[in-house]
């Protein structure tokens, strides 16, 4: 299976893993061949990428951490949560009665959903954290919450926390931007960048989710920490305190680490996804700066620079398709390459180790 953008599908293709819906229901099935229906709808979806199976890559393999179908209905959960807690607020600012602080069940909902992930998650240990999205960008702020939820869990895991730290991290990564049901959806979904007064706005949900869950006695101090100061960061540059150093917790560092990480490498209104391996440059140059160094040390060992069923593009000129990642030199994956320097296909494909021809590198997304 090979990966592929919605625009730059054909009638024809087949797909290779399901597609799921904004509410986690399987949209298309593996094996579905495309009509141009088909592609029209998952364009008009605001579906960024599928699988699709073809002679180039048809018995490549892309396990993932989490199972699709339980990611989908996690992030249909957490969505259904999100929406019901706004509403409350909604309804307490009309004078109906209703608190600002999650509700038991809302609770129980949330760890539910957590639990799941867990389960999951110990189910296919050794896999590595693909960030290719086949869900809707429209689900941006719910599948953020997962995909933080999990890249912490695994952090966490590695850094060898005990499992009831693995479990309040998870919860608070899960619920780290709560607040944002209390910012203006204008400020949210705005299509390009925010003013300074709309950022000032934006920037008041770390606080906004710290009311909405601290009087929450069920959740934990170290999961009200974390919504609190999930934006801090170790040189005192973040907010809402601006605090810095000691002051910044291990389990904060994590989710903070994990959410700008996410939030680069991710589909947003105002932009494309950038890269993993640029975001991750990026995070490099700001180690001991603004993120721990020991906390990325960690991080990176469960997250996939170039997913298999990927195209690049190599500084031969030759196209090739990733194969499977080295653990330990995450920029320099196993290829498949199918077309040569001139752009023609070879007739026999030959796989090259990246981490034994060091004069070769990836400089950017393949076409074929």
């Amino acid at each position: 299976m090979r990966i592929i953008t919605s625009n730059s599908l054909k009638q024809g293709m087949a797909l290779s893993k399901n597609v799921y819906s904004s509410n986690g229901l399987i949209l298309l099935k593996k094996g579905t061949v495309l009509t141009q229906n088909y592609i029209e709808n998952l364009r008009r979806r605001n579906i960024p990428v599928v699988y699709i199976e073809d002679d180039y890559s048809k018995d490549i393999e892309c396990w993932d951490v989490v199972d699709s179908e339980i990611k989908a209905k996690a992030v249909f959960s957490i969505k259904e949560i999100f929406e019901k807690m706004e509403k409350g607020t909604r309804d307490a600012n009309k004078g109906k009665g209703f608190s600002h602080v999650i509700p038991e069940e809302q609770y129980y909902a949330v760890k539910s959903v957590l639990d799941r992930l867990i389960e999951n998650l110990n189910q296919n240990k050794g896999c590595l954290m693909n960030m290719i999205d086949v869900m809707s960008t429209d689900l941006y702020t719910y599948t953020h919450s997962v995909n933080v939820a999990i890249l912490s869990i695994m952090t966490a895991r590695s850094m060898q926390m005990n499992e009831k730290m693995v479990t309040e991290v998870g919860m608070g990564a899960l619920l780290h931007d709560v607040g944002k049901i209390r910012v203006p959806q204008e400020i949210l979904n705005k299509p390009e960048g925010l003013e300074d007064y709309e950022f000032e706005i934006m920037k008041e949900h770390s606080w906004l989710g710290y009311e909405i869950v601290k009087e929450n006695y069920t959740l934990s101090a170290y999961t009200k920490n974390i919504v609190l100061k999930h934006h801090e960061r170790l040189d005192g540059s973040g907010y809402p305190f601006g605090i810095e150093g000691d002051k910044m917790e291990p389990y904060v560092r994590i989710v903070a680490l994990c959410d700008v990480f996410d939030a680069m490498v991710s589909d947003r209104c105002y932009r494309e996804q950038l890269p993993v391996h640029e975001v991750l440059e990026t995070v490099t140059s700001q180690l001991n700066i603004k993120f721990d160094s020991k906390v990325y040390q960690h991080f990176i060992k469960n997250v996939t620079v170039f997913p298999p069923g990927s195209v690049v593009q190599l500084n031969t000129g030759e196209v090739g398709i990733v194969l499977r990642p080295n653990p330990n030199f995450p920029s320099r994956p196993k290829l498949r390459l199918i077309k040569d320097p001139a752009g023609e296909i070879y007739p026999t494909f030959k796989e090259l180790d990246m981490a034994e021809e060091l004069t070769v590198f990836i400089s950017g997304q393949g076409d074929l």
